[in-house]
């Protein structure tokens, strides 16, 4: 009884098999008669009247069947423009030092060193800091003269 169940199982994907792998052959067969049409629309020379112009007085047939017209896509050709160019970054300019500066979050005594210029040593003399790793936010800060 269980080897019949595990046949019909068997027997019910294998026909789901073979109803797929003819769906897509059907597809691929369709997508290349779209793919042929097309490129042999394209290929052909188009008929240039010889002779005086008539006008056609039938009307068209019902079976004619409508071409396959494609037109191109214009591509966007990217231009090269102008970037900002960053200024750099030393010693800020309209300071007046000595200053005072009210540290912010994330503010280390070895970061302001770098951007004002001026070694953490100099900034810790200046502020009678034993130790640079205890900042308060909002504490105030001198930042003295990098030449001093």
């Amino acid at each position: 009884m269980l080897y019949n169940g595990g046949m019909a199982r068997f027997q019910q994907t294998g026909a789901i098999a073979a109803i797929v792998i003819a769906n897509v052959l059907v597809i691929v067969n369709l997508l290349f008669a779209i793919y042929t049409a097309a490129t042999t629309a394209a290929s052909r020379p188009s008929a240039t009247p010889s002779g005086p112009l008539r006008t056609a007085t039938a009307a068209p047939s019902a079976s004619a069947q409508p071409a396959l017209v494609f037109t191109p896509t214009p591509r966007l050709t990217p231009t090269l423009s102008a970037t900002n160019t960053p200024t750099p970054t030393g010693t800020p300019t309209g300071v007046t030092y000595p200053f005072n500066y009210t540290v912010k979050s994330g503010d280390t005594i070895s970061g302001l060193a770098d951007r004002f210029k001026v070694s953490a040593k100099k900034i810790l003399e200046a502020n009678n800091l034993a130790d640079a790793n205890f900042l308060r936010i909002g504490q105030i800060l001198i930042i003295p003269s990098p030449g001093d």
